[in-house]
């Protein structure tokens, strides 16, 4: 098992790798949205600018998790940044790690919650603009999932299935467009 889990062990490359193949899907996407024609200016560049920043978000995510190849290059922990982090690594999320029991319950439950809120009103009334950014409602056990993973608070599993969860919302994103591009030819 210790093979699986644990520091550089498969599920943390997993959760790197699906992280930085959600980014690279996302920006992707952006170039044919232009093509949307349901679509005013004003929306596509509002899209454009949220999946740009949803896919730093994500390489920022991917990188913080490899302690910004810290292990892989084989360099040390400068020392401002070791005397504050739990892990003595180059990164800045373990800083925080004695407030994660509290903040990945919060943003599990939180998450969840507000998916189900975007969920439950009528699927045929939704605007083009809340169908390209809004997560679709097949990724709802995949939210069930993240937010009782959240529970335990600093939780491995947490982060592998946000992981998990980006990459689906990432390639549903990338699908749309791409059948935008072939409606259009």
């Amino acid at each position: 098992m210790r093979i699986l889990y644990g520091e550089d062990h498969f599920f943390e490359w997993m959760t790197v790798v699906l992280l930085l193949l959600s980014a690279i899907f996302l920006v992707l996407s952006v170039y044919p949205l232009r093509n949307v024609k349901q679509l005013k200016t004003v929306e596509i560049d509002s899209i454009r600018l949220i999946i740009l920043g949803i896919s730093l978000f994500l390489i920022l995510f991917a990188m913080e998790e490899i302690s910004w190849g810290q292990r892989i290059f084989n360099w040390q922990t400068p020392e401002g940044i070791f005397k504050s982090n739990y892990q003595k690594e180059t990164n800045l999320h373990n800083i925080f790690n004695p407030f994660f029991k509290i903040l990945y319950p919060i943003s599990g439950h939180l998450m969840f919650f507000l998916l189900i809120i975007g969920w439950i009103p009528n699927r045929n009334n939704r605007s083009i603009f809340f169908q390209y950014i809004f997560p679709h409602q097949s990724l709802f056990i995949c939210a069930f999932l993240i937010m009782i993973s959240s529970r335990k608070g600093h939780n491995d599993l947490f982060e592998q299935l946000i992981s998990l969860f980006t990459f689906f919302y990432s390639l549903r994103i990338y699908r749309l467009t791409c059948e935008t591009c072939k409606k259009r030819n």
